[in-house]
């Protein structure tokens, strides 16, 4: 069991001490707090509730891998849509820290039956689209693409892709196996090596929900092994939510069966700008 953390304690994660203010919230796999470093720089601090040193470990190898392909030219201002662990500590508990992001998840706007205007999710998907080219240049899926997985800072503009916990190299099997039933590809229930398509596909379902108000397939895990289909009551869903025909078909082809039916992750950002 994971250490609890009160405002006031200090922690120290390779060599730098940070200050815990408060508690952010608790989710499946870590408790998050809001720290600061010694000078007083927002950061969150995320203590893992089962120990997982190798999966810990793989999160910062790819933020460290992310830091070192951003610095390439065209690519500096994509690294803030990813957001990665850039200090780790497995000693006695298992803690991440992370850039703060300063706002909430897509999935704390999305409470049931709300849904985002296109205009305002086409900005979100446009930042999000970026860190997956991001990652992609860099080698590496995210595989869990989902509202609760998408933050949106300060500004929609600002959204960024977090939470690397399934993250794995492109075309090979993934090292950590898991899934989110709704938004996971069909294949990734099969344990396929990692790919973009199966981010794509993911990504597609995330903006279908954004823009409708509901995931666009069932969530219950037993049919999702099977996959399901696009039908025209998905185009109707996105007509009445006033969305471009353009759009539709994009977010159609996103959600294509097979994985080489699907748009690459350049095609989707293009098709958004």
């Amino acid at each position: 069991m994971a250490r609890y953390l009160s405002p006031g304690d200090t922690v120290t994660v390779m060599g730098v001490a940070y200050r815990i203010r408060h508690e952010l919230g608790i989710g499946g796999q870590c408790i998050a707090y809001l720290a600061e470093n010694p000078t007083a720089e927002k950061v969150c601090l995320k203590v893992l509730t089962r120990s997982a040193p190798e999966q810990a470990q793989a999160q910062y190898t790819i933020g460290l891998r992310l830091n070192a392909v951003s610095q390439r030219d065209g690519w500096q201002s994509a690294r803030e849509h990813v957001i990665a662990p850039h200090a780790i500590d497995t000693k006695q508990d298992v803690m991440l820290v992370e850039r703060y992001a300063n706002g909430n998840t897509l999935a704390h706007h999305l409470k049931p039956g709300r849904r985002i205007v296109y205009d305002v999710a086409r900005t979100i998907f446009k930042a999000v689209g970026v860190g997956l080219l991001l990652l992609e240049y860099a080698g590496v899926a995210h595989r869990d693409v989902k509202p609760e997985n998408i933050v949106l800072g300060r500004t929609p503009a600002h959204a960024a892709l977090t939470d690397l916990g399934l993250a794995g190299s492109l075309l090979r099997r993934p090292p950590f196996l898991g899934w989110t039933s709704g938004y996971s590809a069909p294949e990734q229930f099969t344990h396929a090596p990692a790919s973009m398509a199966g981010d794509v596909y993911s990504l597609g379902c995330t903006m279908y929900h954004t823009l409708t108000g509901a995931p666009p397939f069932p969530t219950t895990p037993a049919e999702t092994f099977h996959g399901f289909s696009w039908t025209r009551t998905h185009e109707d869903a996105l007509h009445t939510a006033e969305v471009p025909p353009a759009i539709i078909n994009l977010i159609g082809s996103m959600l294509e069966h097979e994985p080489n039916d699907r748009p690459g992750v350049r095609e989707v950002v293009k098709t958004l700008s």
